[in-house]
C-alpha cells in the first residue's frame, strides 16, 4: 500500500507528528510519501526513521521536500 501525505504549510513538529500518525495506519512495508515545506523536516525525519527502523528510500529537496518512507 503507498499512502501521500501533503504537510505544506505546517511548521515543525506538525509535519512529523502528523506522519507519525499516518505510519500507524500502515502495515510493514507499505509506504508513505511525505511532502513538507517546513525546512527542519529534513533533520526531524532523517532522526525519526534511524529511531524507528524504519526505510527512507527517497528524499528530493526541490521546492518542495519530499520524502518516501517504507514502513519497517
Amino acid at each position: 500500500m503507498r499512502r501521500e501525505l501533503d504537510t505544506s504549510g505546517s511548521l515543525c513538529p506538525l509535519p512529523l507528528l502528523l506522519a507519525k500518525r499516518e505510519m500507524r495506519q500502515l502495515g510493514s512495508g507499505d509506504e508513505l510519501v511525505v511532502t513538507a515545506t517546513d525546512p527542519e523536516a529534513s533533520v526531524d525525519f532523517g532522526a525519526w526513521v534511524a529511531v524507528e527502523g524504519h526505510l527512507l528510500t527517497e528524499h528530493r529537496d526541490e521546492a518542495q521536500l519530499v520524502f518516501t518512507i517504507v514502513k519497517a
